[in-house]
């Protein structure tokens, strides 16, 4: 007969057989109209670590007390469809159940209706359930990597298309967020002075926090490097902890700060020094491994990301100090400016030539502007159609354009590409351009002894 370690409530002790008290398998008997158990065999409470007493007191809010939150409402719908399903049927479900050390297992259950009242109502179900954490293990890792590999992806495609490295993070962060299920989060690294900055913190954060915005923006900048995300920077290796107030490195929150429920904090390297970190916070869920394999794996990819953003950045900033070398606009003379053309013409550099170019003759009120191209190497279709171009762009705002530096394999190959030189002035040198501005204003060049 079955031992005293189960539970007898309304079951005909004889219905059941002495070889299910042995048996690995999970067994169960439950009461379908009054939402309780009524036979667990002994491999339930050895394998779940719960006593009799307990499922007997968590009575009809059995499921609520083992069951998982994201599993709870299909294993109720699950249990109203047996109520009116086939006898003869066995239906299957999975879903995770709590241990009493707090640890969630996946299990498939197959079930069906054991018992119908004279009424021909299905009163009472049985079951048996498999652990099947291994293979869902398996399938997770797999669904994971995949995860990982799509966002890898996309976290190179967000650092092509923003602009600055702050919308860079907080694109980051909400994909750490999304694939870990962390409500909040933040990206800082080490400033030169050895404290935290951060740089990018998820909104949510800022709506349910009561220190109110300003006051949270000088906070969390220049900060001291301790408490438990302060370790993951000290010790440059990762951190779990879905206890935060009772770990040893713990020193509280700020007043108003939200409850930190839970922590995952990731270093981010460049080559093998920290520069910095990404933390998490309030998993619904406990964080677990594959939550820390994710941020890790991301962790280098986002690094990575950040130090082509700001190589990127200090390119064009570079790139610009150039072109304001490259292209000056000089005020000669009061009604003249000169931009001496340095280097080969592009596109985009013709643009912000132009642009300055145009700025200069408003701006200065000059009636006449020289442009030099002594320092361009070569004219070739391109660079001479952006020269017509922004000759005609000056030419409409009623300024005449002198172009200097015209050496005779520049005019053979402006002549050569169909280009009209009798539009405008042409000087081999900018003195020469000089002196016909000045004859085009009515000014004259006197030599002094």
């Amino acid at each position: 007969m079955p031992n005293d370690k189960n539970i007898r409530s309304g079951i005909d002790l004889k219905e059941i057989p002495d070889i299910l008290e042995t048996t690995p398998a999970l067994i169960y008997i439950y009461d379908l109209i009054n939402n309780r158990n009524l036979y667990a065999n002994r491999e339930i409470f050895d394998y779940l670590g719960y006593t009799p007493e307990e499922i007997k007191e968590f009575g009809s809010e059995l499921f609520q007390n083992i069951i998982h939150p994201d599993d709870l409402e299909q294993v109720l719908d699950f249990q109203k469809m047996l109520i009116n399903a086939d006898e003869d049927e066995t239906y299957e479900i999975e879903y995770r159940m709590r241990s009493s050390e707090g640890k969630w297992i996946w299990f498939l259950s197959r079930e069906k209706i054991f018992k119908r009242n004279n009424d021909g109502q299905n009163i009472q179900k049985a079951g048996i359930a498999i652990d099947i954490s291994s293979n869902r293990y398996l399938s997770e890792k797999s669904k994971l990597r995949e995860k990982i590999l799509n966002n890898i992806n996309k976290i190179y495609k967000i650092a092509i298309t923003v602009d600055d490295e702050e919308d860079l993070l907080k694109e980051c962060l909400n994909i750490c967020q999304k694939i870990t299920g962390a409500d909040y989060g933040f990206i800082g690294e080490i400033n030169p002075l050895g404290k935290f900055d951060t740089i990018a913190l998820t909104d949510p954060g800022w709506k349910n926090c009561r220190i109110g915005k300003e006051d949270s923006v000088n906070m969390i900048k220049n900060m001291t490097i301790h408490g438990i995300w302060g370790r993951v920077i000290i010790e440059a290796k990762p951190l779990i902890t879905n206890n935060p107030a009772e770990h040893p490195y713990s020193i509280g929150i700020p007043e108003g700060h939200p409850p930190l429920n839970n922590f995952l904090g990731v270093p981010m390297f460049h080559n093998e020094d920290v520069f910095g970190m990404i933390a998490l916070g309030n998993k619904h869920d406990d964080f677990n491994e594959m939550d820390l394999e994710a941020v890790e794996k991301l962790s280098a990819t986002i690094a990575e990301a950040l130090r082509k953003k700001r190589l990127d950045q200090t390119i064009r900033l570079q790139s610009k100090e150039i072109v304001e070398v490259s292209t000056p606009t000089l005020q000669v003379w009061d009604g003249i400016i000169a931009m001496p053309l340095i280097g080969t013409l592009d596109s985009e550099r013709t643009q912000q030539f132009m642009e300055k170019l145009l700025k200069g003759i408003i701006n200065s009120n000059s009636e006449i502007a020289i442009i030099d191209i002594t320092g361009v190497p070569n004219v070739d279709t391109q660079t001479a159609h952006h020269i017509m171009d922004s000759i005609t762009a000056a030419g409409l705002l009623g300024a005449q354009v002198i172009l200097t530096g015209v050496r005779p394999i520049i005019a053979q190959t402006l002549i050569h590409l169909g280009i009209d030189l009798s539009s405008f002035e042409t000087q081999s040198s900018l003195a020469a351009g000089l002196e016909i501005a000045f004859e085009k204003l009515g000014l004259s060049i006197q030599k002094t002894k």
